[in-house]
């Protein structure tokens, strides 16, 4: 349980934190990524995720594709296809995922940036688990336009010579935040290159929609999440790390995708 809490962990923060461009103006210039990320405990791979990102002026597309591989597949199988697309104000967001062998569908809409539907597959009857309030969903993301936000934050933050920000995240059954703090400028080893980098400590917090059991499973001095971002325009987060039984639990950037060629793992629903 604790492994599989700690790899959505990751997870999550990775999903908040992909690359932006940073211009000299007052606004951040659109972007193209695609990349696939690895997953690896004590230097053994575990999970890849596949993520590609489609920019324009007041429009954006995100796909992200997650499977869990090695020898983890033993204990705990998880696989999901997560896309969301907005055009200004409306927002569409679903994702599809299965873990072990329940299976489960959720969608978000907004409309001028509120929240006004919401559909699950199986539907949750909140028998264990709360429902967030309204108003506490009106104030967060779904888990990849939260992205943007946590891109908006990190700029800002620069620009003003701030160190810390945050970012609330809804994806459906539970509103998480991510606290991030800029720990400053260093270097980091990458492939057979040393990069310099920015370097990012996250924690998150349960802020509503958790059961009993999750919140007793949560430990609010856990080691944070470390974030290594590469010190130029671009800001492309490399890797994320954190200690966990006196092992690193990692995602690397593995690969970066060229234009015409996909990163995603061909997972659908």
């Amino acid at each position: 349980m604790a492994m599989k809490q700690r790899f959505f962990n990751i997870l999550i923060i990775l999903l908040l934190l992909l690359p932006y461009h940073a211009e000299a103006g007052d606004g951040l210039t659109p972007i193209n990524f695609k990349g696939v990320y690895e997953f690896s405990f004590a230097g053994l791979p575990f999970g890849q995720m596949g993520v590609e990102i489609e920019q324009s002026s007041g429009h954006y597309a995100i796909t992200s594709d997650v499977t869990l591989t090695g020898i983890i597949r033993m204990f705990v199988q998880h696989k999901s296809h997560t896309t969301v697309e907005a055009n200004g104000g409306d927002i569409h967001y679903e994702a599809h995922y299965q873990t072990r062998k329940k299976k489960h569908y959720v969608r978000l809409d907004y409309k001028n940036g509120l929240l006004k539907e919401e559909e699950q597959i199986p539907p949750e009857t909140h028998a264990k688990r709360p429902e967030v309030p309204m108003k506490l969903k009106q104030d967060s993301s779904d888990p990849l336009s939260a992205l943007l936000k946590a891109r908006q934050g990190l700029w800002q933050a620069q620009k003003s010579g701030k160190t810390t920000f945050s970012v609330n995240v809804y994806d459906g059954n539970r509103l998480t935040g991510a606290d991030f703090t800029i720990l400053g400028k260093s270097t980091l080893r990458y492939g057979d290159k040393t990069i310099p980098v920015i370097k990012i400590s996250a924690r998150r917090k349960l802020l509503s929609g958790f059961t009993e059991s999750e919140l007793s499973d949560y430990d609010p001095k856990e080691p944070p999440l470390i974030l290594y971002f590469t010190d130029d325009n671009r800001l492309l987060p490399l890797k994320v790390e954190m200690i966990f039984l006196a092992s690193p639990l990692t995602a690397t950037l593995a690969k970066e995708c060229l234009s015409g060629e996909s990163c995603l793992l061909g997972i659908r629903e």
